[in-house]
């Protein structure tokens, strides 16, 4: 029973995380105002991807936990955030506007946040320190706003408390969807709202009951890949933005 609830180890779970975040986005990012107006079935398909967000920040509460520097985690984060921004900006300038920034720069607010957290100073102190990291993310815009920072935080805070790691998480997941669902109309509001919310509660399933943590003993897949998938699928469906137009 053991092995079958723990059947995935992480470079598994990084290959599967790419390859959907890629799929996604090249349907998503390729033309971003024809989007809704792509077929249901493929439209389906895309929401698929929305597992990649869940896994970063359960590796990011896991590297937290087990990485041996953290500033110097901390200053990876950031250079590759700020590496991403570039290939982000080509996407999304004409369309968004300069002012968003990727969910890497999310992703080292939630760094921060946890370090915050754990620095042993007065409890109201590390409560606003979380608090102004989740500001952070307004202020720049970064993508997934402050959920990309209290998932992370959550399931750092209650990795020992399974019960209310499951409630903090559905409710986080309820509250985001329900912006979705709220935004969106149409077939959109369905795909968007409630496809969003089926697709991050199956996404913890498979992080809580079947992610073993436990690197792969067929084939390892470096951390530095990990960091630069992102800039380098962002500038893969640019060029390819670029070439069908």
């Amino acid at each position: 029973m053991q092995r079958i609830r723990k059947c995935l180890d992480r470079d598994t779970i990084k290959l599967v995380t790419m390859g959907m975040m890629l799929f996604t986005h090249t349907v998503s990012w390729l033309d971003p105002p024809a989007y809704p107006e792509y077929p249901t079935w493929l439209l389906v398909l895309s929401t698929l991807g929305l597992f990649a967000p869940p896994a970063m920040f359960w590796f990011l509460a896991d590297g937290f936990r087990y990485t041996k520097s953290r500033k110097k985690y901390a200053r990876r984060l950031l250079l590759c955030a700020c590496l991403t921004q570039i290939p982000t900006w080509l996407l999304f300038a004409k369309t968004d506007g300069w002012w968003e920034s990727n969910v890497l720069f999310t992703l080292f607010f939630a760094l921060l946040a946890l370090m915050a957290w754990e620095s042993g100073k007065a409890r109201w102190v590390r409560i606003a320190c979380v608090v102004l990291c989740c500001l952070a993310t307004f202020a720049i815009q970064s993508d997934w706003l402050a959920f990309g920072v209290l998932y992370p935080f959550f399931l750092h805070v209650f990795r020992e408390k399974p019960r209310k790691k499951l409630i903090a998480y559905t409710v986080l997941s309820v509250v985001h969807a329900g912006i979705m669902f709220v935004t969106y109309s149409g077939r959109m509001r369905l795909i968007g709202g409630v496809g969003e919310f089926i697709v991050l509660m199956a996404s913890y399933f498979v992080l809580n009951c079947l992610y073993s943590g436990k690197k792969s003993t067929h084939f390892r897949i470096p951390a530095w890949v990990f960091y630069a998938f992102y800039p380098a699928h962002c500038l893969l469906i640019f060029a390819l933005r670029f070439v069908l137009r």
